[in-house]
């Protein structure tokens, strides 16, 4: 088993039945050995549900984002006006967080050897439609593109995965935490790490009761 998964990962698992640096009588590997298994399980099931959600928010984005123009990610009309600040040294530089956003998506982008995307280089130009583009985004960009839609678009994708305010309209900001923990959890499981037993340092989780309730796929 130590061979298998290596002695470092394994106390991971171990460190949960000890008490005082030591093993309570009783205490046997097997127990360890099926806590690891048990996590394994667990890690794979989130992954299920995990790409369910992303490939329905590639979707979302597409679609909405499409809607207004086949390149609409990359024209600051269609998305929010909001800015950041940036500060070098004794300097503050002012621009929109699309400029930031779009320099990251551009560096997937060009690095992305997808025969499809290979092919849309070949016959149409250097960049991807939305619906496109949005087949080669990180979980992380999907999420900042998320937030750099218009109000009205956000809290319609919220909406249609059943995240509502009172009112019934879409809550976009509440959405867009728990994108924070999808990503989060996505990353954990893309790198095997473990999910039992793990404390998230995003705050506000999603409530499961809520969760049960939404993304109607």
């Amino acid at each position: 088993m130590l061979r298998e998964c290596g002695y470092f990962r394994f106390t991971g698992y171990a460190y949960y039945f000890k008490q005082d640096d030591d093993f309570p009588p009783g205490t046997t590997f097997g127990q360890i050995v099926d806590l690891y298994k048990f996590d394994e399980s667990v890690r794979k099931k989130f992954v299920e549900g995990l790409e369910m959600i992303e490939v329905w928010l590639r979707s979302q984005l597409s679609n909405r984002l499409g809607f207004y123009h086949p390149f609409a990610h990359r024209i600051p009309a269609y998305l929010r006006k909001d800015s950041s600040i940036w500060t070098a040294g004794s300097l503050s530089i002012k621009q929109s967080k699309h400029i930031g956003w779009i320099a990251d998506y551009s560096r997937e982008e060009r690095r992305s050897q997808s025969d499809f995307v290979q092919h849309f280089r070949r016959k149409y130009g250097p960049h991807l439609p939305v619906w496109a583009a949005t087949e080669i985004m990180t979980m992380g960009t999907l999420r900042r593109l998320f937030d750099l839609l218009h109000e009205e678009d956000a809290a319609l994708i919220a909406a249609r995965a059943g995240i509502t305010l009172k009112n019934g309209k879409g809550d976009h900001g509440t959405f867009s935490r728990w994108l924070d923990h999808f990503r989060y959890l996505r990353n954990v499981c893309a790198h095997y790490g473990r999910v039992w037993n793990k404390v998230s340092s995003i705050p506000h989780w999603p409530n499961r009761e809520i969760i049960s309730r939404s993304f109607p796929i």
